[in-house]
């Protein structure tokens, strides 16, 4: 069994204990990531293919204009920007012209979105027979995009993207429906998420629950069950465990 957060050894150095929880955790059997931010450093090519797209379209966006963009789907993006500009093209033709700059830079930067030492630690994961799904706001063509051009695809048979459930993150849906899918209950899997949306998503899935700062600090994560500077020691915890 897993127990409740707590101070861990040099071993696993960089974990910080946060949330606490009623009841002890499942053994962990399944790993359930986060994909923009966590397995791969692109949110700064999701803010590069929306400014093409305002360059493209003339539009005068405030420099802050992407401060509550992170985490959230492009169709929350693509929403704003119409009421704020009512002559751009419709909802799905905005979309696909955004998603395929995106993809573009995707396949342009491939070497720049890897965090260091992912790949070996999902291989780890993967080979000590932890089954593996990817959780994301994104759509599944940007997730296939995403993990194919970081070389992580083959690690995520199952993918549940934005618009396959009812609602996206911060809602539990995404993660309630991998863990389904990997045919486990949402308590015998992990989270590793780097936002307080998808912390949300897998706390209220039942999940245990781990953040990594790669986007933000690590004390604005304190609602997950622990907290890492980066993905690999994430992963490599759960290895560990």
């Amino acid at each position: 069994m897993i127990p409740k957060p707590r101070s861990l050894g040099s071993e696993n150095a960089g974990s910080l204990p946060f949330a606490e929880r009623e009841e002890p955790m499942s053994e962990i059997a399944g790993v359930l990531c986060d994909l923009d931010g966590t397995l791969v450093d692109s949110e700064w090519l999701h803010v590069m293919a929306w400014n093409i797209i305002a360059g493209r379209y003339s539009l005068n966006l405030p420099e802050d204009w992407d401060a509550d963009y992170v985490g959230k789907p492009d169709s929350y993006q693509a929403a704003k920007m119409m009421r704020q500009f009512p002559f751009l093209p419709g909802k799905d033709e905005l979309l696909a012209e955004r998603h395929a700059i995106y993809q573009g830079l995707l396949r342009e930067n491939s070497a720049k979105i890897r965090f260091p030492n992912v790949e070996d630690s999902l291989k780890t994961l993967r080979d000590a027979g932890f089954k593996l799904a990817l959780g994301s706001n994104s759509n599944m063509g940007n997730c296939q995009a995403a993990l194919e051009a970081a070389g992580l695809l083959e690690f995520f048979p199952v993918i549940i993207a934005f618009g396959m459930v009812k609602e996206g993150k911060p809602a539990p849906d995404i993660y309630i429906e991998a863990a389904k899918r990997l045919g486990l209950p949402p308590g015998a899997c992990a989270v590793v998420e780097d936002t307080t949306l998808g912390i949300a998503s897998g706390r209220d899935a039942g999940c245990l629950t781990l953040g990594v700062a790669t986007t933000t600090s690590m004390e604005s994560l304190k609602d997950a069950d622990h907290v890492f500077p980066t993905t690999a020691a994430a992963l490599d915890w759960i290895a560990k465990t």
